[in-house]
């Protein structure tokens, strides 16, 4: 598990609700290991006030919570990619989208480890992938 180094974004991390806090940063790690996965390195930023996640090779993508909803966490990709549209096809019948650029996920529920890691996967690598049908998947 990456510590967090960035003052500012780990003031992000301390101040979500207690029940959101160990979801996002389950979250945070399945990045940071799928990019290790892949031999890819993590730029982490703030972006529009979220931790946003980027490589060379990938296209960006941000963590966030849904203020209406202190029961789900969100995954927010690029929507001028192809990359929800994708993960829409694959994983329908596991995970929720909204729009063209998010997964939200239950923190009352497990997250689909194989599946989030997947989406990311893709995400990270997107620039390398972008040409293949369905991003090669």
């Amino acid at each position: 598990m990456p510590s967090i180094e960035n003052k500012e974004i780990k003031a992000i991390f301390d101040a979500y609700p207690k029940q959101l806090k160990m979801p996002m940063k389950e979250l945070r790690n399945l990045i940071y290991e799928v990019a290790g996965d892949h031999n890819l390195i993590v730029e982490e930023s703030i972006k529009w006030g979220e931790p946003s996640f980027r490589t060379k090779q990938g296209s960006p993508l941000r963590l966030g919570v849904r203020t209406a909803e202190q029961s789900a966490c969100c995954i927010y990709f690029n929507c001028q990619t192809n990359l929800v549209e994708t993960f829409r096809e694959l994983y329908s019948d596991v995970l929720r989208f909204e729009g063209k650029r998010e997964i939200t996920l239950d923190i009352n529920k497990d997250i689909p480890e194989d599946e989030v890691r997947h989406c990311l996967g893709l995400a990270l690598r997107y620039h390398q992938l972008k040409h293949l049908p369905q991003l090669g998947t």
